[in-house]
């Protein structure tokens, strides 16, 4: 079932945030794949272009933290990379084909070049997944430029404060929905979305009962460190 399907139905869509990060690697085909077999709805990921522009799924610009390496991923081929255990978009979302959904994150600092967007389009055609694949940032120049490349691609605004009009954000956008911290959440701010014709993804929400007033306010979309737990107390 597609993106849009799934949020059209009005369930609560659990997305595993860089997979079941908490017993695997983030961000490795081994937490992707764990996600998907505890029944997340779909694995979060975050996207940045190697030096030969070829989308790799890494969350900090270096790999100094997870592979300890001090290495800065837009300085390196997308093979060497590869020796280093990331894996490409491709490969991430062959994985997941036919199987979940995935959000991909399109990190916005210097590594993110122009164009991030495209190659993250062109990775999503080439491996079928267009209907079931939303794209997220927080620089929201991406989104805007994956609207003028595909009319259809599902767009999410990530902000990290409490947007003060949340319709003329994502009209200026042109996106499909908000994705708001958890904190700053509430029942008005979901409303206020949902008459925009815009959907609520909540980052990151990884306690059980704030879990629950969350999808209880209408939230449509939950991204967790904990999904098992999440799911668990959603779908008892």
């Amino acid at each position: 079932m597609s993106v849009r399907d799934r949020l059209q139905r009005g369930d609560v869509v659990v997305f595993a945030h860089r997979g079941d990060s908490q017993r695997f690697p983030e961000n490795t085909l081994a937490a992707f794949e764990s996600a998907l077999r505890i029944g997340a709805d779909g694995v979060e990921l975050d996207v940045r272009l190697s030096a030969d522009s070829v989308p790799m799924v890494m969350h900090d610009p270096s790999l100094l933290r997870t592979v300890g390496i001090d290495m800065r991923v837009g300085g390196q081929s997308s093979a060497e990379l590869h020796r280093h255990d990331v894996p490409s978009l491709a490969e991430a979302l062959d994985l997941v084909r036919g199987r979940g959904l995935v959000a991909i994150e399109l990190k916005d600092d210097v590594d993110v070049r122009e164009g991030a967007a495209a190659a993250a389009i062109a990775t999503v055609r080439r491996t079928g997944m267009d209907d079931d694949v939303m794209l997220l940032a927080f620089d929201h120049r991406h989104l805007v430029e994956a609207r003028t490349l595909d009319r259809e691609v599902f767009t999410v605004a990530l902000v990290a404060e409490r947007p003060a009009d949340v319709a003329a954000l994502v009209e200026a956008v042109g996106a499909d929905g908000v994705g708001p911290l958890a904190l700053l959440i509430d029942a008005p701010l979901v409303q206020r979305a949902h008459r925009s014709g815009a959907i609520v993804a909540a980052w990151t929400v990884d306690d059980e009962e704030e879990a629950a007033g969350l999808a209880g306010m209408g939230c449509d979309v939950l991204i967790t460190n904990r999904p098992a737990a999440v799911i668990g107390r959603l779908r008892p």
